[in-house]
């Protein structure tokens, strides 16, 4: 398969006539919990579940301890994070203090191969949304035939994969 997306459209005020542009957005398919991650890596590795959990509480707590003083933590191939902030800009250089910064927060920068494959993925536009973001209504759909197919491809897909999941918990 791949990553989905939808168009979606926003309104915007140019010399006061209200025009539309229109973006792609990505279609969320959920998301995987740390448990079911590390229940799969389980079978791709030599350590348990447990250890795999217990190595990302701790690789959590030195991040913590690193950004909290300052540092960037390079992860190597999970890429690298860092602290920065938000602040308000000062027409005085005495002005610019704590009370200045409005936000703390990490960048995150993905690793060179993980962006890599990342950006090869396929993406796949998804045939139940209108122009306007809106989801279809398969009676309403130019070709409720094409639609229907389309959907029923997806949920066996879903379901292959649900079993492969299901499989791979039980091992």
């Amino acid at each position: 398969m791949g990553i989905r997306f939808r168009k979606n459209v926003r309104k915007y005020m140019d010399n006061g006539v209200i025009k539309e542009k229109y973006f792609a957005k990505i279609l969320s398919e959920g998301t995987v919990p740390q448990h079911r991650v590390t229940k799969l890596a389980e079978n791709d590795s030599t350590m348990a579940s447990f250890e795999l959990d217990m190595a990302i509480s701790i690789i959590t707590l030195q991040l913590k301890r690193w950004l909290a003083l300052g540092f960037t933590v390079d992860l190597g191939e999970l890429g690298r994070f860092k602290p920065g902030i938000t602040a308000t800009p000062c027409d005085n250089p005495d002005d610019v203090n704590v009370k200045s910064i409005s936000k703390i927060y990490i960048n995150y920068k993905p690793g060179k191969e993980l962006l890599q494959h990342v950006q090869q993925t396929k993406l796949i536009p998804d045939r139940h949304y209108d122009e306007y973001g809106q989801r279809l209504n398969y009676t309403h759909t130019k070709n409720p035939t094409i639609d229907k197919a389309y959907e029923e491809e997806l949920l066996k897909w879903q379901e292959k994969q649900r079993q492969k999941l299901a499989a791979k918990e039980k091992e």
